[in-house]
């Protein structure tokens, strides 16, 4: 457990997508990247609340109900583009993974999604407007910049203090 959240900070700090992230998870879980429908018998309908861009399933929570297209191959490129040292263990299943010793994550077109729906019932643009229509039927002025933001949240947050700095200057407040 220890070393997973080690590895997770270590690729947080070094600039790595949701997605490379997720693509590692999903490699050392028991339950991600489509491994949960995988175990299941029964018909399986996931409601999903998304945080991840795009709204894929696989992104989110690292898809423990859907397909999953990446491999073990690109966990371990991913750790090697950013020259991330983990633990023992970690490197020793990915690799492993790699080599075909360790069965792979259930692909799309696989029969075990057959009787899976994931069905997303929020994400962040839901979420923006459902609070931008709550914020003005209270007479507080908004402006959604977006709800397709990805990168550095400290640089994010420059550049939209910036337009939010402009938009006041140019206009009513927000």
């Amino acid at each position: 457990m220890l070393d997973l959240q080690n590895l997770t900070q270590q690729l947080l700090r070094s600039g790595a997508t949701i997605q490379e992230i997720n693509t590692i998870r999903k490699h050392l879980s028991a339950i991600q990247g489509g491994r949960l429908a995988a175990m299941s018998q029964a018909p399986i309908l996931a409601l999903i609340i998304s945080d991840v861009v795009g709204d894929e399933p696989t992104h989110i929570a690292s898809g423990p109900c859907a397909p999953d297209p990446t491999t073990f191959s690109d966990a371990v490129e991913v750790l090697e583009r950013y020259r991330i040292n983990c633990s023992t263990t970690i490197n020793k299943t990915l690799l492993e993974g790699s080599q075909n010793k360790i069965e792979e994550t259930p692909k799309p077109n696989s029969s075990v999604f057959i009787n899976v729906e994931n069905r997303i019932i929020a994400n962040t643009h839901y979420s923006l407007t459902a609070a931008e229509s709550f914020f003005q039927d209270h007479g507080i002025g908004t402006l959604i910049l977006s709800d397709t933001v990805t990168g550095e949240s400290s640089e994010v947050a420059k550049v939209f203090a910036a337009l939010a700095s402009i938009r006041r200057q140019l206009t009513c407040p927000v």
